[in-house]
């Protein structure tokens, strides 16, 4: 493909990003505009779209108005999401290998086991297989001999399948499983749902901690990594915790649910944030402090750290972690590319912080890669 070829598919994908993102910026503004809650500093907004300016990038003014009337925080190194999705992220990391270090079929293979829920079966590529990859033979009622131990499983896609799409819990009732919404578990089911490239694992019952603020959803900590273009050091700079909608069993803000901010220690904030800027301070009937601390917070960013250095192709990451009944922290997803950045900074502040200014001028002179693999029927 000439260069030429490569710019007009990149402008075409840049124009359908924007149009999405300026769609989803503009709910945001106009929410906090309409309940009269917009405040931010004026010299802060111009210091910042001069900032964005200086370094060749294009920033709209409702991504640091959202972010510094939430926060309270004025702060010329917001990010805003045009710039992260179509500059920053495709320069920080690889795209021709997310599909790959992502697919949840292959966490077995690349992070310690012990991270990992179990896996019950695995269909790769239309082809069955188990936990340790041994090919498996299903006959007519195979899958429920295969499941029939467990009283509880999560059925999920393993390949692009971002926002909680496509993540199933299945209950044993009367001999059968059984979803929220009827389905039987069985070959048939499984085929027409999920077609290929899906996991089928036990179910995690979560840390009390987590349970109390959503029963129905295993609620997750999600740390943001970045590998330094400057040191190689890798950097947690960013951590939230999510929380799902009253009988949701994901946790996903695109799904109803909150995110929470935590700080470096593993306090978190005294307030929540939904998808479109509503700040909450109780949820579930459970009241917000600045108190709470997020129990094995040392263990999940130590976890955190040792997948980041796992993956050589990419600078940033998005790591989903839980704990367990048990204490144990697990790996239950990893987001290596389309990141949603703005519930960390409706939480925390600047996505990148101190490591702003490295990353723009890193981003300034290293090229961007753009794969997308799709099936053509």
């Amino acid at each position: 493909m000439n260069r030429v070829s490569k710019h007009i598919i990149y402008e075409i994908w840049k124009f359908r990003i924007n149009k999405f993102l300026n769609k989803k910026i503009n709910a945001i503004y106009k929410n906090l505009k309409r309940k009269g809650l917009l405040n931010y500093d004026r010299n802060g907004l111009k210091e910042h779209l001069d900032y964005w300016t200086q370094h060749t990038y294009f920033s709209k003014s409702r991504w640091y108005k959202v972010y510094a009337s939430i926060t309270g925080i004025n702060s010329k190194h917001f990010i805003p999401e045009n710039i992260y999705f179509t500059d920053i992220e495709p320069r920080l990391n690889n795209f021709v290998f997310v599909t790959s270090y992502a697919d949840k079929n292959m966490y077995n293979k690349l992070y310690p086991p012990e991270l990992i829920p179990r896996a019950i079966f695995r269909n790769i590529e239309g082809v069955f297989y188990d936990h340790d990859y041994k090919d498996v033979h299903f006959e007519s009622d195979g899958v429920l001999k295969r499941v029939n131990p467990y009283e509880k499983l999560v059925v999920k896609k393993t390949v692009k399948s971002g926002g909680g799409q496509d993540v199933n819990v299945f209950e044993k009732k009367e001999g059968r499983f059984i979803d929220s919404n009827n389905n039987i578990l069985s070959m048939e089911h499984l085929a027409q749902r999920y077609g290929r490239n899906y996991i089928v694992q036990e179910y995690i019952e979560q840390h009390a901690f987590f349970k109390k603020f959503n029963q129905t959803s295993v609620n997750t900590v999600r740390v943001f990594t970045y590998r330094s273009v400057v040191s190689e050091k890798i950097i947690p700079l960013q951590s939230v915790l999510r929380m799902g909608k009253k009988g949701a069993v994901v946790d996903n803000l695109s799904s109803g649910g909150l995110s929470r901010g935590i700080d470096k220690t593993g306090k978190l904030n005294d307030f929540a944030v939904d998808k479109y800027g509503g700040v909450h301070k109780d949820y579930n009937s459970v009241i917000f402090k600045d108190s709470d601390i997020v129990p094995h917070f040392k263990e999940i960013i130590e976890c955190a750290i040792e997948i980041a250095k796992m993956n050589h192709y990419t600078r940033v990451l998005a790591l989903d972690f839980c704990v367990d009944i048990n204490g144990e922290v697990k790996l239950l997803e990893i987001n290596n590319s389309n990141n949603g950045i703005n519930f960390h900074q409706m939480n925390n502040g600047p996505l990148f912080g101190e490591y702003t200014e490295e990353i723009a001028t890193y981003c300034a002179h290293n090229p961007k890669t753009l794969c997308s693999g799709f099936y053509l029927e």
